[in-house]
């Protein structure tokens, strides 16, 4: 009786051991990923959608990430005619129409909105995104820039090397 029993129970092992798991792609890592004046940040995206534009003739992407405290927000929005699709969008490309914002410390005195615009003392303004996935459930991509400017407080940051998976609404 002992044999059977220890017989049983290694078979019934063998078997729950031998069984094969189903394997499941982890979840996506939403957040956003760069380098502001050097340093590495990371930050949550929370929200991005493919969406018509007002002019039926283009289609609008819309990005956003922000920090843990709610303080620090980067945000990227792109028109373009026709259907959204991977690839490269230049903020100097005539055929697309891209703006990068970096807000810093939201709600407070000093709060900073650096954009793409010219600052006088540098080189034009250059923003580049690189869309490389867009499915029913994401979308991600590259970023990088020479610097973005804050025209009220004439100050300019870098935003650059940067990277994001995020989240797709619909």
């Amino acid at each position: 009786m002992k044999n059977t029993l220890t017989l049983f129970l290694l078979t019934l092992t063998l078997s729950f051991l031998s069984c094969k798991k189903s394997a499941t792609e982890p979840a996506p890592n939403y957040i956003m990923t760069f380098k502001k004046n050097g340093i590495s940040d990371t930050l949550i995206t929370y929200y991005s959608s493919i969406q018509p534009a007002s002019d039926p003739a283009k289609t609008d992407l819309y990005i956003s990430a922000r920090s843990k405290d709610f303080k620090n927000q980067i945000a990227f929005s792109i028109r373009r005619p026709g259907n959204f699709t991977t690839g490269t969008y230049e903020n100097n490309n005539p055929d697309f129409y891209v703006i990068a914002d970096y807000f810093q410390n939201l709600g407070e005195p000093n709060e900073r909105d650096y954009t793409i615009d010219h600052d006088p003392a540098q080189p034009n303004c250059y923003f580049k995104i690189v869309i490389t996935t867009i499915t029913d459930n994401l979308i991600s991509g590259t970023f990088t820039g020479n610097y973005l400017f804050d025209t009220h407080y004439d100050e300019s940051i870098t935003i650059t090397d940067g990277a994001f998976t995020v989240k797709r609404h619909h």
